[in-house]
């Protein structure tokens, strides 16, 4: 809705300020409109309202779990939810390749039992999806054997030592993309020495989004950027992209005024709610608090 795209506007609004005038530093900030960062914030607000969504059907289940004699899978089947099966067992401090890393899995995990109301977790919420966890069995803690983990420890450890290599190669392209771009080179004439292939997309705005399968992240990463500029790599599945501005045109920014008030007005509540939260710890902080306790009677 339009109130939620100006709620999520307001609260990101430093993110759209506009660079002041080398000549004139004293000019107070300005902002993108909203109309221009539109694109950019309907992918987020589509993304919140998805993930709502998800949470109340999640916590609908779990309610559902509570009914005497529930079986986890029955409802989750009722529900049209997908199990996760054959998780391999994990320690406290394991990451699970099959589940989101944004969400709190293990915690949520070693904070179960297997009883009747304890063997399965509120909703576990991560960046991209909400998990109702389904304990099944627990194994006591113990230190293999390392004849019995040195596969698993090499193969662990070359992965690491694979991503270390990966990240340092990364960094490597695009500080020697950036400085030749910085030395006037084009960023065409830059890439030619890397792996990279170039692909020059369509222009975009707020009315016309970017179609690409990275377009959010793209949008939001170059909306600020000046022509010729380079974005942070962005990681993806199969590889990597080194994003530069190619052309930008600056936008009509006559719609700022009706957008000033509000604008203004969120930040004045802001920096009040700031200053009581301050005010109100600064209290708490100095007061000398005693606790009594009343004796029961015997």
């Amino acid at each position: 809705t339009d109130e939620m795209l100006s709620q999520v506007y307001s609260n990101n609004l430093e993110r759209y300020r506009v660079e002041a005038d080398p000549e004139n530093p004293s000019e107070d900030p300005s902002y993108l409109p909203l109309a221009e960062v539109r694109g950019a914030l309907e992918p987020i607000v589509q993304s919140e309202l998805a993930l709502q969504d998800a949470f109340r059907a999640a916590d609908n289940f779990v309610a559902a779990l509570s009914d005497e004699g529930a079986d986890f899978a029955i409802k989750a089947a009722a529900a049209g939810k997908d199990i996760i099966k054959n998780i391999p067992p994990f320690s406290a401090n394991e990451t699970i390749s099959q589940i989101d890393p944004t969400a709190p899995f293990t915690e949520a995990t070693f904070n179960l039992d297997l009883t009747p109301n304890q063997y399965y977790s509120d909703p576990v919420v991560g960046r991209d999806h909400i998990y109702v966890i389904a304990l099944q069995k627990k194994i006591p803690a113990f230190v293999p054997a390392f004849a019995a983990v040195k596969a698993l420890a090499k193969q662990r450890a070359q992965q690491q030592a694979d991503a270390n290599t990966y990240r340092e190669y990364v960094t490597k392209i695009y500080t020697q993309v950036q400085q030749a771009v910085a030395d006037g080179t084009s960023f065409a004439d830059a890439i030619e020495t890397t792996s990279l292939s170039l692909e020059t997309l369509t222009p975009f705005n707020s009315g016309q989004p970017l179609e690409h399968p990275q377009a959010a992240i793209l949008m939001e990463r170059t909306y600020q950027l000046e022509t010729a500029q380079l974005a942070a790599p962005i990681q993806t599945e199969v590889g990597v992209l080194l994003t530069a501005v190619k052309l930008r045109k600056k936008a009509d920014t006559t719609g700022l005024s009706t957008q000033r008030p509000r604008i203004e007005a969120s930040l004045i509540q802001q920096k009040r709610a700031n200053r009581i939260s301050t005010w109100q710890a600064g209290i708490v902080a100095e007061a000398a608090i005693e606790i009594f306790e009343k004796e029961p009677e015997s």
